[in-house]
């Protein structure tokens, strides 16, 4: 199969500059596209009427970014309920002045830095918190990934260690400057000027440097920049048209499993931008991904397919190059006992290695049972040496999907029982606003989670029907193939310790019949057989616990897990 190579492959960020000015090559008039999102409202403390300039600039780059967060919800990169919008209280002595190395000054602090008494500190432009107060954040608590445009994340300067995080030591660092994105994988941030009303990217990694005998500040048109707004709006459009998908610009490659040719494939399909099925956009992206014809899948068959156990255990009892497998070596250790036993001269060797012989020819009979129920496995699954066609893909992505359905079932009942037992042991007490914020944000997650659970489930229903027509015109019964889930994988756990059980048993049973036979002489054989049996009869225990505790886990399956179920349904009426 022909590689597939995502359109847009920003691996590396130190270009990214350069590709920028190329990318962004903005006409002097630029009309913007229409948009389907309705711009951010002012404050309502703000008389439309009197907004200066600068005023309604900001207004304008808030709601530009509001456009650019919305569409990435509708993409559904991040859930709706994720992005908050202004206007914002900031803690204004918790916003950084920018700081700068006072000319000719050299002297260093014990780690290289410069010494308080050769650094200035330049007060932020008012304008720079008024921007902070309108802007729409991402709460990065509520995304699965924080990343969103080149490597950088989304900001938050609601957050007071995100406005002591702000690179105000960084070399085009401007007091009327503001990041509008934080650092992350790539040193790039997106920088907005808000005195002259343009946008560029700073590198982080410029800092100041210590011997600079000139002012920083003569250094700011090495820094290119645009027009804000035709910036911020170019966006919008790139990401409208699909030229950029956020999957590609948040960390320059593809998503798990589906390279952005594929993404972009499957959002065209599904009516973007007007008429957008995202449900069904991450239905197809879902079930890409456990896909196992495509090269992207995280769906790695196995070679041997459901017989790899058994091909496994045939290399464990018959042995590999180099390897003694296991009835060979049990074949050479009977006839070396026989051989000692034929030697011996003491009574007490005498009745041990006798039950050495009977247990190893016991053992060496299990071995040969397991050998014929291994090729057994084989032959039925592997008929003329064929373990996986790729025919029967689609039995195995049914097969990858009805795993991970239940995962993410079981990992949302989990945390929504311990969300319901939270909310109901603080039900009636008064709250504070942070509390309420902690809780609603919990609520937020919880809901994005559901969502993401109810995708899985219905890839995996559609999955499921596409396997059971493959079967009816293709297997001679029409089975699917075995499960995987954790039930399934439970009852395998059972018949296997139900086997070693029934196995140890009758081991337990011939020690115990070959030690009637030992004479009250061979003192001190009998005592170490005493021994072995209390070790075989230890090992049953264990084993016994094993099936317990697996039927106990297959009975509450059954159940259904009630008490989750119920705290589910009760959490989500009080959310």
């Amino acid at each position: 199969m022909a590689s597939s190579k995502p359109r847009h492959a920003f691996r590396r960020w130190s270009p990214l500059l350069l590709i920028l000015v190329s990318l962004l090559n903005l006409p002097r008039v630029w009309t913007a596209p229409p948009s389907h999102q309705a711009p951010l409202s002012p404050p309502s403390t703000i008389d439309d009427e009197h907004l200066g300039p600068s005023e309604a600039h900001l207004q304008e780059i808030a709601s530009l970014l509001d456009e650019i967060y919305t569409i990435l919800a509708n993409f559904t990169f991040i859930p709706h309920t994720s992005i908050k919008r202004g206007p914002h209280a900031i803690n204004s002595t918790h916003i950084k002045p920018i700081t700068r190395p006072l000319p000719r000054c050299k002297m260093l602090d014990s780690s290289g830095i410069n010494h308080p008494d050769c650094t200035s500190h330049i007060p932020r432009d008012p304008s720079v918190q008024r921007l902070m107060e309108l802007m729409p954040y991402v709460d990065k608590l509520e995304v699965d990934d924080a990343h969103w445009l080149f490597g950088s994340k989304f900001v938050d300067y609601r957050q007071e260690e995100e406005l002591q995080d702000e690179p105000v030591d960084v070399l085009h660092m401007m007091p009327s400057n503001l990041a509008l994105t934080k650092m992350a994988d790539g040193p790039y941030v997106l920088l907005h000027e808000t005195r002259t009303k343009r946008i560029g990217l700073l590198d982080t990694k410029k800092r100041v440097p210590v011997n600079l005998d000139e002012d920083p500040l003569d250094h700011k048109e090495q820094l290119p920049s645009f027009d804000a707004p035709d910036f911020l709006r170019e966006i919008v459009r790139r990401y409208r048209v699909l030229e950029w998908i956020p999957w590609e610009t948040a960390r320059g490659g593809h998503d798990d499993g589906v390279p952005g040719d594929k993404i972009r494939e499957f959002i065209e399909k599904n009516g973007w931008p007007d008429h957008f099925d995202a449900d069904q956009f991450n239905v197809d992206m879902t079930r890409f991904r456990h896909n196992p014809s495509n090269e992207w899948s995280i769906n790695r068959l196995p070679i041997h397919g459901m017989a790899e156990q058994a091909v496994l255990r045939i290399d464990e009892l018959e042995g590999r190059p180099g390897e003694t497998g296991q009835i060979p070596y049990t074949q050479q250790e009977l006839a070396l006992i026989r051989e000692k036993l034929n030697e011996a001269g003491d009574e007490n060797e005498t009745w041990l290695l006798g039950w050495e012989l009977q247990d190893a020819e016991l053992c060496l009979g299990h071995y040969e049972q397991d050998l014929r129920s291994a090729k057994w496995t084989v032959q039925r699954w592997c008929p003329d040496s064929v373990c996986v066609k790729p025919d029967d893909y689609i039995l195995w992505e049914y097969r990858s999907l009805e795993r991970a359905e239940d995962l993410a079932r079981r990992r949302l009942l989990q945390e929504c029982l311990q969300l319901h037992h939270d909310i109901a042991a603080k039900k009636g007490q008064l709250c504070s606003d942070d509390e309420n914020e902690a809780n609603k944000r919990r609520g937020n997650v919880h809901n994005w989670q559901h969502k993401q659970w109810e995708w899985i489930k219905e890839a995996a229903a559609q999955a499921r029907g596409d396997a059971h027509e493959h079967c009816s015109k293709t297997r001679p019964r029409g089975s699917l193939l075995p499960g995987d889930t954790d039930i399934d994988r439970a009852w395998r756990k059972r018949t296997e310790a139900a086997r070693h059980i029934h196995r140890e048993k009758e081991r337990l049973k011939s020690i115990e019949d070959w030690l009637k036979k030992v004479p009250v002489s061979a003192t001190r054989a009998r005592e170490e057989l005493e021994r072995e049996a209390s070790r075989i009869a230890l090992g049953i225990r264990w084993w016994e616990d094993m099936y317990r505790n697996t039927v106990a886990f297959i009975r509450s399956e059954r159940n259904g897990l009630t008490e989750a179920w119920l705290a589910f349904r009760g959490e989500r009426d009080e959310l």
